[in-house]
């Protein structure tokens, strides 16, 4: 038993360390939050240099493509400063809510390589939804070779990527080396296949970044329902007018919406990263070892009554280290 620890000890310190991001989300409520102020760019910055984070995670909240470009170079400006990487960029207002404006994007991609380039960084995230889709995501990764650059889709309900057959039968069909998969466990976590190493292992080739939330495990026997994404208004889903709001940032949310508020369910099951009960992080981070990855892990959680924003990253990033570092996992 001490020779099978102490050879367990000498595997897991040959690991590859994994770089710790923090998204802007954490300035998003799940649910309601009374009094929120999101964090300022400076605040977010602060917060994530100090903490100990390598990079942060982009979201419209903090910037978009309809950001001028003065005071997009700016915070870029900041960020390199600050001594921090930008691991990627979600450039406009309908990729968090998945709307059915969201994979236009793709045929409009140019300003998103563009707000990629300032920020120095290398993957652009993107939504599809419908099979004829993936031929707007290969012109897209053609365009973005170019420039250096990868387009990546997250494990998301509601899209072409919300089951592990489903994302893996599309990465193939895309077939680009420059697309790859976000791997967010919380959104397998409710499918026979899970989320752990074998499903890891199943989509390594396409692993390029992960992100994390964490929620409550379904009781046994309760059916999965697919989050409903967020309409956009009066806007139909159209070349006639997703085309023309992707380039100003996104379509506008409903009425009285918010494309970042969350519905009560989602936050009736909403963990911190840190609380038991929900994802099994032992299993994620010894998939992810185990396939090599050296990307960013990011915490994608957001705020909750119960935990400010800051809290909310430094508890995140001391719960994730030892992981990250494998220690543990």
């Amino acid at each position: 038993m001490l020779a099978a620890a102490a050879a367990a000890r000498t595997v897991r310190a040959a690991w590859p360390r994994i770089k710790l991001s923090l998204s802007g989300r954490i300035s998003e409520p799940i649910g309601q939050v009374d009094n929120l102020k999101p964090l300022t760019y400076d605040e977010f910055l602060s917060i994530a240099k100090s903490t100990g984070y390598d990079a942060i995670c982009l979201r419209p909240l903090q910037c978009s493509i309809s950001t001028p470009l003065e005071e997009m170079v700016e915070m870029a400006r900041k960020t390199r400063e600050a001594g921090l990487k930008v691991s990627m960029v979600t450039c406009d207002g309908d990729q968090p809510p998945n709307n059915d404006c969201s994979p236009f994007a793709l045929l409009n991609i140019a300003p998103r390589l563009s707000m990629a380039e300032i920020f120095g960084a290398k993957l652009i995230r993107c939504q599809i939804k419908k099979s004829e889709q993936l031929g707007w995501a290969q012109r897209a990764c053609d365009e973005a070779k170019e420039r250096g650059l990868s387009i990546v889709h997250l494990s998301h309900p509601g899209s072409l990527f919300s089951t592990v057959d489903d994302a893996i039968d599309s990465l193939k069909k895309i077939n680009r080396p420059n697309f790859g998969l976000t791997y967010e466990p919380v959104n397998w976590m409710d499918y026979p296949k899970g989320y752990g190493p074998d499903v890891i292992k199943s989509v390594a080739p396409w692993i390029v970044n992960v992100y994390s939330q964490n929620q409550r495990v379904l009781q046994a026997g309760t059916p999965v329902v697919a989050a409903q994404p967020v309409g956009v208004g009066a806007l139909q889903a159209s070349v006639e007018t997703c085309v023309v709001a992707a380039g100003r940032g996104g379509a506008r949310p409903p009425r009285g919406g918010s494309a970042q508020g969350g519905s009560s369910s989602a936050a009736g099951r909403n963990l911190a990263l840190w609380e038991e009960g929900g994802i099994n992080f032992d299993a994620v981070f010894q998939g992810l070892h185990e396939i090599g990855y050296t990307g960013y892990f990011t915490v994608h959680s957001r705020t909750s009554q119960g935990i400010t924003p800051k809290n909310l990253a430094t508890k995140s990033f001391a719960f994730l280290k030892p992981y990250s570092d494998g220690v543990k996992g």
